[in-house]
């Protein structure tokens, strides 16, 4: 996303629905303290966080957790 990235999308989301569930996934290295505190995300569950490469079954059980479905 050339104009913003992913958390700025996530901030943007979360002020026009507040309940709108999300995760990230990511190739990346990721610090979920670290990026929580920097970024005011105080509702963000570490369970938000997906690593990449993640099997169609792994991302569907998250997912569905996330929503609390199963």
């Amino acid at each position: 996303m050339p104009e913003f990235d992913g958390f700025l999308l996530y901030q943007k989301i979360k002020k026009k629905d507040s309940n709108v569930k999300i995760c990230f996934l990511t190739a990346g290295e990721f610090y979920y303290e670290q990026i929580r505190k920097e970024h005011a995300f105080n509702g963000l569950k570490q369970e938000s966080f997906l690593r990449k490469p993640i099997e169609n079954e792994n991302l569907i059980h998250a997912i569905k957790k996330l929503l609390e479905f199963g």
